[in-house]
């Protein structure tokens, strides 16, 4: 049955809020916060992260899990490319193109928040480590779109790639703006500058 009704502006972005399933979109966002609660007031500190950023870090990877692997209508099987039957797509069409469509821009922007908050990590060894787990949440969600057939959707080698770009860009921008930060802080109270988080 079709979910959550459209309220964006772009076809594509209508169609995908069309065939939400509201019950797994409240269940995931239930289990995300649950989630964040345990993980702020046990491993947020032993894991080198303020506790601001380990909620966030927590609701983000819940926020993507919950987008790609709610179960779309049987009505809405496969319509992105138009196939018939379970497949999987390493790489489709003209990347130039394919930069210039709400999907690509989506599935780039998806990443972006995660890779901001893992720049707020003390430490290069754990900054590494949650960008090795976020890198390899994209590969898992695509082997469960087409390995789950249930979940009446594509699996696409692109969508990995651009989740990938997004979160490695706006992890990189975010580490330049906070060392210049930390640079001009030192500056100004006359003291050298230091190395942040490793």
């Amino acid at each position: 049955m079709p979910g959550l009704c459209a309220t964006a502006t772009n076809p594509w972005i209508d169609r995908q809020l069309a065939f939400w399933s509201p019950g797994w979109v409240l269940g995931g966002c239930a289990v995300t916060l649950v989630a964040a609660v345990v993980v702020r007031h046990r491993t947020g500190q032993a894991a080198g992260m303020p506790s601001w950023a380990t909620t966030a870090y927590v609701i983000a990877l819940g926020g993507v899990l919950t987008w790609t692997l709610s179960p779309r209508s049987p009505g809405d099987r496969y319509f992105r490319f138009g196939e018939t039957e379970r497949s999987c797509s390493l790489w489709r069409g003209d990347i130039a193109f394919a930069m210039t469509t709400a999907e690509w821009q989506f599935n780039l922007l998806l990443f972006v928040p995660l890779g901001v908050i893992c720049a707020f990590a003390r430490g290069r060894r754990t900054r590494v480590a949650m960008l090795g787990v976020v890198a390899l949440v994209p590969v898992a969600v695509e082997a469960a779109q087409y390995s789950l057939s249930s979940l009446n959707r594509v699996c696409s080698g692109t969508d990995i790639v651009t989740n990938w770009v997004g979160l490695l860009a706006s992890h990189v921008a975010t580490r330049i703006v906070l060392r210049l930060r930390t640079h001009v802080l030192a500056l100004r109270s006359g003291r050298p500058p230091a190395r942040i988080g490793g």
